[in-house]
């Protein structure tokens, strides 16, 4: 539906003579089954492959999280797919009791629209979800991924692609 009334307002611009500049629709989604909230935004591993080639990568990040409102423990577990010669965001998924991370697919879906990198998705300026008890933004936490297992890639050395907060590999490049 998103993408049905993003075309009807280009189509009404272009009707009154305005000529405008889209970018990419990611079909960028979001749903919730029981108390569970589960958002996507742009392409899968299978579909990157297909379309960019086998040198994509996907992170993965498991990390706690309260839920100030309903003051409650919970987690957000994120998902990055990512070109790793070129370092572009392709893709994000989100899974997570705290429905504050609906912020963090549209930053995420912002970074794959824009043809960001991991580094500028690192260092990008995102809302602190304060809401949610994180000192980060999660989707700038997936970026710093990138770039440490790039670093890694680049060293020679094992690239950790699954992380739970707290491991020493989101602390910098021991």
């Amino acid at each position: 539906m998103s993408a049905a009334l993003k075309m009807g307002r280009v189509a009404g611009y272009a009707v009154a003579g305005l000529d405008v500049k889209i970018q990419p629709i990611l079909r960028t989604i979001g749903f919730s089954i029981f108390d569970r909230f589960f958002y996507k935004t742009g392409l899968t591993v299978e579909a990157a492959k297909e379309r960019i080639g086998d040198h994509i990568e996907r992170l993965d990040i498991h990390t706690p999280a309260t839920i100030h409102a309903l003051g409650e423990q919970t987690d957000i577990v994120a998902s990055l797919i990512y070109d790793y010669e070129s370092g572009i965001v392709y893709g994000a998924q989100i899974s997570t009791n705290a429905p504050a991370a609906a912020e963090v697919i549209t930053t995420l879906s912002h970074a794959v629209s824009s043809g960001l990198t991991v580094t500028e998705l690192a260092f990008l300026d995102t809302y602190f979800e304060s809401e949610i008890n994180l000192p980060y933004s999660v989707a700038n936490r997936l970026g710093e991924m990138g770039v440490i297992a790039e670093a890694k890639r680049a060293a020679g050395k094992a690239i950790d692609r699954n992380t739970v907060d707290g491991d020493d590999n989101l602390n910098g490049f021991q």
